[in-house]
């Protein structure tokens, strides 16, 4: 009787560990079927991928080129609508456009010399002025060549006297060394100091002194004779290189 009873009991505890088994099983099962909220997605579970960082596409020298060719149009199109300006606050907005397409010339750097031969060959003067003005902010070496030619070739007094001052404004570097800037504007400083018009002499003068440091007695407002036995001096001291 007594071991009848010790099965009895140890059946009742199996049978209730079975049942209490299946029941948390249920409920797990009926948990992981919940339907999704309104608004969530399975796929919000998903930890969102790494989002890869795409590599920078470096400008070309087409693409440079080409966008320094639209400044140097902008430029140019630009002070010819300020012909159109009636108001002082008109001219000053087309000032301010000038302004900043030109500031993308000057950064351009050497990169926009071919756009500024554009604009110095325009028969505007203000055109022409303007690429000069740029020249001179750039302020580097390779510069010389443009500013010497809007020198020998312009008509224009005030882009020669321009390029004269921009040209005493030039240091020398690696790429130019002192003795090849001063070879470089050799034609230059000499046709200017012998130029018939005293403005233009007196800024010859100044680029002459920037550059050598040297004048051999030379003044702007001196008789012809004078300049010329200055001049001979100044050209029999520097050898051809």
């Amino acid at each position: 009787m007594k071991s009848k009873a010790v099965w009895l009991i140890v059946c009742l505890v199996v049978l209730t560990v079975g049942i209490i088994f299946l029941a948390l099983r249920r409920n797990s099962t009926v948990s992981d079927r919940r339907p999704t909220p309104v608004g969530e997605s399975h796929q919000s579970k998903i930890p969102p991928a790494v989002k890869p960082k795409l590599p920078e596409i470096p400008v070309g020298d087409s693409d440079e080129s080409a966008v320094l060719a639209e400044s140097a149009a902008k430029v140019r199109l630009t002070i010819r609508e300020m012909d159109k300006s009636k108001t002082q606050a008109d001219a000053r907005q087309y000032r301010r456009r000038i302004r900043e397409h030109s500031k993308v010339l000057v950064e351009g750097g050497k990169a926009s010399l071919p756009a500024l031969d554009a604009l110095l060959a325009d028969p505007r003067v203000d055109v022409r002025m303007r690429a000069v003005s740029i020249l001179g902010q750039i302020k580097k070496p390779y510069t010389v060549e443009p500013l010497c030619r809007v020198f020998l070739k312009d008509k224009y007094k005030a882009a020669r006297t321009s390029a004269l001052m921009y040209l005493a404004q030039i240091r020398p570097d690696k790429t130019m060394p002192k003795e090849v800037l001063i070879w470089r504007t050799r034609q230059v400083r000499f046709a200017a100091l012998m130029d018939p018009d005293l403005d233009v002499r007196k800024m010859g003068q100044q680029l002459q002194w920037a550059l050598t440091h040297r004048l051999e007695g030379y003044r702007a407002d001196a008789p012809p004779a004078a300049r010329q036995a200055a001049l001979t001096k100044l050209q029999q001291t520097e050898t051809p290189r």
